[in-house]
C-alpha cells in the first residue's frame, strides 16, 4: 500500500490557506499548500475539511496538484466551461495585481484583434459607474501609443 497512517504528518503552509466554500455544519473546502510528511514538498491542494467536536480541523478527501502548472490548468478548464465569473476575476486582479490585469487585457485584445477603441468604450462605461472624484480620466490610445 502507500504506507501507514501513523507516518502521516500533515503540515499546512500559511502562505496559501484559503477557505472558498463553506458547507452546512462543520465542513468547508479549502485551497491550501500542504505536505503529508516532513520530508516531502508542499503542494497546492484542494480538500474538504471537517471541524471535529474539539474544534480541530480534520482533512477529508481531496487532491494535491501533481505539477506547478496544475492550478493554472484547472483555472483555464473552468474558464473554458464558463465556471468562472470573468468580472469577479477582473475585479480581484484589479485589487491584487492591476498590472497583470492590464497585461492580460492587452494580450486578449491583440490575440483577438480587438481595436483599442473597444477598450476605451468599456473604460468609459466603468468610469461613469465609478463615483470617485480622485480617479483621473485617461485616453487609453494616447496613454498606450
Amino acid at each position: 500500500m502507500f504506507g501507514s497512517k501513523d507516518n502521516l504528518h500533515l503540515e499546512i503552509d500559511p502562505s496559501l490557506d484559503e477557505v472558498f466554500d463553506e458547507g452546512s455544519g462543520s465542513t468547508f473546502l479549502a485551497l491550501r499548500k500542504l505536505r503529508w510528511s516532513e520530508t516531502s514538498e508542499f503542494k497546492v491542494d484542494i480538500r474538504k475539511w471537517y471541524v471535529n467536536r474539539d474544534g480541530e480541523e480534520v482533512a477529508g478527501k481531496g487532491v494535491s496538484f501533481l505539477t506547478e502548472d496544475g492550478p493554472t490548468n484547472l483555472a483555464v478548464a473552468m474558464a473554458k466551461h464558463d465556471l468562472i465569473d470573468p468580472m469577479l476575476m477582473a475585479d480581484n486582479m484589479a485589487k491584487t495585481d492591476p498590472e497583470m490585469l492590464v497585461a492580460a487585457t492587452a494580450h486578449a485584445m491583440v490575440y483577438n484583434g480587438i481595436p483599442i477603441e473597444k477598450l476605451q468604450t468599456k473604460y468609459d462605461e466603468v468610469m461613469k459607474m465609478k463615483d470617485d472624484e480622485d480617479s483621473e480620466y485617461v485616453n487609453l490610445a494616447e496613454a498606450i501609443l
